[in-house]
């Protein structure tokens, strides 16, 4: 359960233009091009961290199943306002989603598994996103067919700001893969006066940052 505070007024523009500068590095290293096609000053009101999460789903998920054989990997990402409404698409030529697929992958812990890939996660990202679009009164549709990418639109209510409104400056967080992987069966100084914790996690990066997060205060014990 997410508590949201959607009384904020935010750029979807600045938030998506940082957010595609960080996914650009993570494509880079995989042989993956992003193109990007955005309107300036698009804001719509919603809690800057519900924005921060629809885009870090998409753009995490397009990066994870697009092909990458021989540098072909292709992004295309556009953010366009259309009679007030905000319309962000996310394309790749990706691996794609079989037809009978589609109406379950908005359902939580439902992952699709392709041979060859290792693709660790939870299954909850279109899960999240799903219920955020839908909580911010838009729509989110998926085009796609197996081996021919996929193409994910959202469509959400446009908000035009006075000049008494307050726009939040945010700061947009780093996508998982660029956390530090931790050194393996590395452990923090144990000491008594902590309460000690063991987590077994198949994610390396969850691990690292569940790590991360709790050692300031409990001993972590760890295994994959």
């Amino acid at each position: 359960q997410v508590f949201y505070d959607h009384s904020q007024i935010e750029s979807f523009s600045d938030i998506l233009r940082q957010k595609i500068n960080i996914y650009k590095e993570i494509a880079d290293r995989q042989g993956i091009k992003i193109l990007s096609s955005m309107e300036k000053d698009i804001y719509m009101k919603c809690d800057p961290f519900a924005i921060d999460m629809i885009i870090n789903n998409l753009l995490d998920n397009a990066v994870k199943y697009t092909a990458n054989e021989e540098n072909t990997g292709l992004i295309t990402i556009s953010l366009v306002r259309k009679h007030n409404r905000i319309i962000f698409t996310v394309k790749d030529n990706g691996r794609g989603i079989k037809k009978d697929m589609h109406q379950h992958i908005f359902t939580p812990y439902y992952q699709i598994s392709h041979a060859k890939r290792n693709t660790q996660g939870m299954g909850m990202g279109l899960a999240i996103t799903h219920m955020i679009v839908k909580k911010l009164q838009g729509k989110i549709q998926l085009e796609s067919e197996e081996n021919k990418g996929a193409e994910f639109t959202i469509i959400l209510p446009c908000y035009s700001p006075s000049r008494s409104d307050e726009i939040t400056d945010k700061q947009v967080s780093k996508p998982m893969d660029m956390l530090p992987l931790m050194e393996k069966n590395s452990l923090s100084e144990f000491r008594a006066d902590k309460k000690t914790l063991f987590i077994v996690e198949d994610n390396d990066r969850m691990l690292s940052f569940l790590v991360q997060v709790l050692s300031p205060d409990y001993n972590v014990i760890t295994a994959v």
